[in-house]
């Protein structure tokens, strides 16, 4: 399936990853239309370098309404808050998916508001790239490039002619498509990413008692985990905002403790070639 089924893409959310979504769209899908949605400065910002055709801010019904694939990139508490308007707003034609990084809870919520076979379709997703910084200044058309993207998916949605052509979109901005279950994700991600965050801030707050050796060594640029080298050094990682870190290491503090007990997997549930080699890994490169 082309991805030109997608053509008008509503993006909730321009700060860092919403911003490269729209700018790799512009690079690598010259002819989508971009419209994106969020507070007046950063959307007229991204409108105003190019990254965006149409911008909105306040009601939402009006970004929504025209969108073959809606993409949501805002904290995961608006997200959920947003979701009950997305699904009632999207055309029946539309794929939705957001770029999150806890997933269960969303998924279930998705769950309950879209109903496929009678509307619009979510897929959960998680761009496994990004910066400490945060907001479109630092937005980058290459910043999906060689990353990992994880997709959460079954059957019924690998086989979706909609889901088919997201998949040739990250393809092409160079991410290597990953699926594996909410839990799955949320156990790795837990581990190589929350977890090395919690470490990073103990390490460099000069107030708490010294961190053990091995603490150090699992915050550190080249510790492994059991799904591959957390990418970012201690430091690096204490830059990112807490506003961005925090509400997805509450939702997930089970799993930044917890080991995981299954290993995602490369390969889409069920007859999908859109997949990574079964060597890629779960990280995260804030």
């Amino acid at each position: 399936m082309s991805p030109h089924l997608l053509q008008r893409t509503t993006i909730l959310g321009t700060g860092l990853i919403g911003g490269s979504f729209a700018l790799a769209l512009r690079k690598f899908t010259p002819d989508m239309h971009i419209t994106g949605w969020d507070r007046p400065e950063p959307v007229h910002l991204a409108k105003s370098c190019g990254a965006l055709d149409d911008a909105f801010s306040g009601e939402l019904a009006p970004a929504l309404a025209s969108a073959d694939l809606v993409y949501i990139a805002l904290p995961i508490g608006v997200t959920l808050n947003l979701l009950p308007q997305i699904a009632k707003h999207c055309a029946p034609r539309a794929l939705v998916t957001d770029a999150c990084s806890t997933k269960l809870r969303i998924a279930q919520i998705a769950a309950e508001l879209f109903r496929p076979e009678a509307g619009p379709l979510f897929l959960g997703g998680h761009p496994m790239a990004g910066r400490e910084l945060s907001g479109f200044p630092h937005a980058d058309a290459n910043l999906f490039q060689n990353s990992p993207y994880a997709l959460m998916g079954n059957a019924h949605e690998s086989g979706d002619s909609r889901v088919s052509a997201f998949v040739k979109i990250i393809e092409k901005f160079g991410a290597r498509p990953l699926w594996l279950s909410p839990q799955q994700h949320d156990n790795s991600v837990g581990l190589a990413s929350h977890l090395p965050q919690l470490a990073a801030i103990a390490l460099a707050c000069p107030s708490l008692s010294p961190a053990p050796a091995s603490a150090i060594r699992f915050a550190s640029p080249a510790a492994p985990t059991p799904f591959g080298a957390t990418s970012s050094s201690p430091t690096r990682r204490f830059s990112l905002s807490p506003s961005i870190f925090s509400p997805a290491a509450s939702m997930n503090s089970a799993n930044a403790s917890t080991p995981a007990t299954s290993k995602p997997t490369s390969t889409p549930p069920t007859n999908s070639t859109n997949s990574s080699a079964a060597s890629d890994c779960l990280i995260v490169n804030y």
